[in-house]
């Protein structure tokens, strides 16, 4: 079984080269302020400078629509992952880049907001992006009925085949799971998770 995986919070060149080097479909970069994977516009920049990134990500919080503009225009990333409280009309303002949008799936209801909201998928997160929680599987399989679902929270190279299957989702998405620190990527963590998403 191969599995599409995003590898999120990165923050330094050698770990964007290792993601890329394993096989990441899509590298996600946090520009969510007072978050221990926070980077700069001028981090962003550099590390957004390599052509042959995977899809780059930006992941953005607590932003107004035109601060979340500037950065599409600046840094011009093929997703903007929006990860607060961003209400339908913020995604509908963006232009220049796809959108998705982390919601923390607890109930019924929050799945049915999830399935409306206007993104191109949703990430089904525990709210707690990067701490390495386990969200609920069974919620994102009945999200994943009714829209493309990236699952995240507390995804490592030992649950990562059982909450791809278990969730229905088209991706997963991994941030702590593959660290030694916040923001410090683990080479060997890193691996073993590509090799099983590999189906290695």
């Amino acid at each position: 079984m191969k599995i599409t995986f995003k590898i999120c919070g990165l923050t330094r060149a050698e770990d964007v080269a290792a993601a890329t080097l394993v096989g990441a479909s899509y590298l996600g970069f946090i520009m969510v302020p007072g978050t221990p994977r926070c980077i700069t516009v001028e981090s962003a920049r550099r590390l957004f400078a390599v052509s042959s990134l995977p899809k780059k990500v930006l992941v953005v919080g607590d932003l107004s629509i035109a601060e979340v503009q500037r950065l599409i225009d600046d840094l011009r990333p093929d997703y903007i992952q929006l990860h607060r409280n961003e209400p339908p009309e913020f995604a509908q303002a963006l232009r220049g880049a796809r959108i998705w949008r982390a919601f923390t799936l607890k109930t019924l209801a929050d799945v049915e907001a999830a399935a409306i909201y206007p993104a191109d998928a949703i990430v089904a997160d525990t709210g707690m992006g990067g701490s390495g929680q386990v969200g609920d599987w069974e919620l994102a399989r009945r999200l994943a009925m009714r829209k493309p679902v990236i699952l995240a929270g507390g995804i490592t190279a030992e649950n990562v085949c059982a909450g791809f299957e278990a969730s229905g989702a088209f991706a997963v998405d991994c941030s702590s799971g593959v660290e030694a620190a916040p923001g410090v990527k683990d080479t060997e963590k890193l691996t073993d998770f590509a090799n099983v998403c590999n189906g290695l």
